[in-house]
């Protein structure tokens, strides 16, 4: 037996998908229209109204499975593409866990250490001065302040101001 799993379609790419069927029920409450005007006129309009709906749902039915392999398709090609820039980045690059251990680097990281690929020691054995602490402690939300928001972006802190420019940040001198 053939073990599938079952994607769920969601959001915009949903209604994307879905349009015809809506376009189809608005005909078909043009149709109840019609029939009120001229009987006749409502029954031609009918024959119509169901030849789209089995046309929509034929269509519907038969690429269903394309789309969404395509979809799949592109998202795995994507996450490569995405995987291979950040190992070609020239810039140092490491992926850490919670506990500050390495669970990934790109190349240019493994130049500066000197290390080869699947390096997995805590940061610290590699640069003593980095606490892990300090790092958490960084990437978590900062606590409200008194006088506004407080942000933080590498060793800088920011505080957003109050007033009539709201979008605008200061540098807090530490």
């Amino acid at each position: 037996m053939k073990n599938k799993t079952k994607i769920r379609i969601k959001g915009v790419l949903r209604t994307y998908l879905n349009v015809s069927v809506y376009l189809g029920i608005l005909l078909a409450m043009t149709n109840l229209a019609i029939y009120l005007i001229d009987y006749r006129a409502g029954l031609v309009l009918s024959c119509f109204v169901l030849l789209y709906f089995a046309i929509t749902m034929y269509l519907y039915l038969r690429n269903k499975s394309v789309v969404l392999n395509e979809l799949v398709s592109f998202a795995t090609e994507y996450g490569q593409i995405q995987r291979q820039l950040l190992r070609e980045l020239e810039l140092p690059y490491a992926l850490l866990d919670d506990n500050g251990k390495i669970i990934w680097t790109n190349k240019m990281f493994e130049q500066t250490i000197q290390k080869e690929k699947g390096f997995s020691k805590p940061i610290s054995s590699i640069f003593p001065e980095v606490n892990v602490h300090k790092l958490l402690a960084d990437a978590l939300p900062q606590p409200l302040r008194r006088d506004g928001c407080r942000h933080r972006h590498g060793s800088a802190a920011f505080r957003a101001v109050r007033g009539h420019d709201r979008r605008r940040k200061h540098r807090i001198q530490e």
